[in-house]
C-alpha cells in the first residue's frame, strides 16, 4: 500500500508498492496525482520511458511498439473481463477502445482494453388500452392520480400518445441509463517509485 511522506506545502507524493498497471480511483485534484501514477486519460507515452507499465498493458489501449496509450477511462465505469463466465452476454462483440485507431491496435472482444457502448436492456411497458365510460373516464387503471366526477386515482383520461399497448416509449427522457455515481480520477501505477 502507498505510504505518504512529507514534502513542501501543497505537494504530495507516495512511495508506491503497487505493480505497474494497477488502476485505482483517486479522490484528489488532478494537479496532486502522486508521482509514480498517471491519469487514465488516453495519453500516448514512449514505451522506453515507462518500460514496466508498457510490459504490463502493452498496446491493449492503442499505440505501437514505440508508443503506447494509457487507458482512457474519462467518464467510464469499469467492468471485469468476462473470461467466458457468461456474465457479459456481449463479451465477444466488444470493440477496440481506441477512437483514432490509425495503427489498427487496441484490444477487442473478451479482453482487457476493449470497450462497450451504452445500451438499455430489454424491458416491457404494459400500457392499458383506452376504454371510456359515460363520464369519459378511463375504466382501466393506470396509476396517475387522475380525478374526475368524484373518482380519484388509478385512472387516465387518455392513453399515452407515444406508446401502443405493450410497447416501449419511442423516446427516453434522459441521455443515458446510469447508476448513481460520483466522480473520481482513475489513475494507473507506472511501477516507478517516487
Amino acid at each position: 500500500m502507498s505510504q505518504p511522506h512529507s514534502r513542501a506545502a501543497g505537494a504530495t507524493s507516495t512511495t508506491t508498492t503497487f505493480p505497474a498497471g494497477v488502476i485505482v480511483p483517486y479522490a484528489g485534484i488532478q494537479a496532486s496525482i502522486p508521482s509514480g501514477w498517471l491519469d487514465c486519460n488516453g495519453s500516448a507515452l514512449q514505451s522506453t520511458s515507462y518500460p514496466a507499465l508498457y510490459a504490463a498493458i502493452g498496446n491493449n489501449w492503442g499505440g505501437n511498439q514505440a508508443t503506447f496509450n494509457l487507458p482512457d477511462l474519462r467518464g467510464y465505469f469499469l467492468r471485469g473481463v468476462d473470461e467466458g463466465a457468461g456474465n457479459d452476454p456481449d463479451a465477444a462483440t466488444r470493440s477496440t477502445s481506441v477512437t483514432n485507431n490509425q495503427n489498427g491496435n487496441g484490444a477487442s472482444g473478451d479482453t482487457v482494453g476493449s470497450s462497450q457502448a451504452d445500451q438499455v436492456g430489454p424491458f416491457t411497458v404494459n400500457v392499458p388500452t383506452q376504454y371510456s365510460n359515460a363520464n369519459n373516464v378511463q375504466a382501466n387503471p393506470f396509476l396517475t392520480g387522475y380525478s374526475e366526477n368524484g373518482l380519484v386515482g388509478g385512472y387516465m383520461a387518455n392513453a399515452p400518445t407515444n406508446c401502443a399497448s405493450g410497447a416501449v416509449p419511442a423516446q427516453m427522457s434522459t441521455t443515458e441509463t446510469r447508476a448513481k455515481n460520483k466522480y473520481v480520477y482513475w489513475i494507473i501505477s507506472t511501477g516507478l517509485s517516487s
